[in-house]
């Protein structure tokens, strides 16, 4: 309703910038008459009331009923939306703090968490990036810890580096990860990332062997050789 509105230029009978002009204007002879300004206004802003009353439903119908002019209709219904956005605000939020993983696959948990994410950003309430990564970590459950050592992040674990260490219950779904080519090699610029790795030499301009000692650590621990620079 608001786009329609802006595209004629008539928005400001909606939020009140457009004020009526006088009903009434006096004449030489000190006689009245209406004010042809007060019925051109008069008829616009019928028109604006119409229009957004004609997009209520029946339950909502009522706020707008013995209000006289669009302004009035408009105010009526950003308050009462916004006494709802926040009780549903607060409802929302009160979910992505308390979601959990449960026995749902990750796919599923994550599908659910966005779900949220997503509604709240539709009310205009978005979470910032930093608090939506802390509740859905928090949610993964016990499994997902790495050493189970508190107050430190995944960058300065303490066994970070250590090949032989495993955490408790850790999912087979990282122990069995594997670098798979697949039919596509094409790069995916503008990674941000300053270093890049591919199972496919072909990918390379200048192909050098690497005869150094650095290999590639991958999320079961073990380190795969570099063959090739380039």
């Amino acid at each position: 309703m608001l786009n329609i509105l802006e595209s004629y230029d008539l928005q400001g009978f909606m939020n009140g910038e457009v004020q009526p002009p006088p009903q009434f204007i006096n004449n030489v002879d000190s006689s009245t008459q209406t004010n042809p300004a007060f019925v051109k206004w008069r008829k616009t802003d019928r028109l604006v009331k119409g229009w957004l009353t004609a997009t209520l439903s029946e339950e909502v119908l009522g706020i707008a009923v013995g209000l006289n002019i669009a302004f009035e209709v408009w105010n009526a219904l950003v308050h009462a939306f916004a006494r709802v956005s926040s009780n549903q605000s607060l409802a929302l939020k009160q979910r992505l703090t308390s979601i959990t993983r449960g026995t749902d696959t990750l796919a599923v948990y994550l599908r659910r968490f966005k779900a949220v994410c997503d509604d709240l950003a539709a009310i205009g309430k978005p979470i910032p990036d930093h608090k939506k990564s802390w509740w859905l970590l928090s949610g993964l459950g016990k499994e997902y810890k790495i050493c189970n050592k508190r107050n430190h992040p995944a960058l300065k674990c303490f066994n970070r580096f250590n090949h032989s260490f495993t955490a408790d219950n850790i999912p087979q779904a990282i122990a069995a990860i594997t670098i798979a080519y697949s039919q596509d090699f094409e790069w995916f610029p503008n990674t941000g990332a300053t270093d890049h790795i591919t199972g496919n030499p072909g990918n390379l301009h200048s192909l050098t062997p690497y005869h150094g000692s650095d290999g590639v650590m991958v999320g079961n621990g073990h380190t795969l050789p570099i063959t090739h620079i380039g």
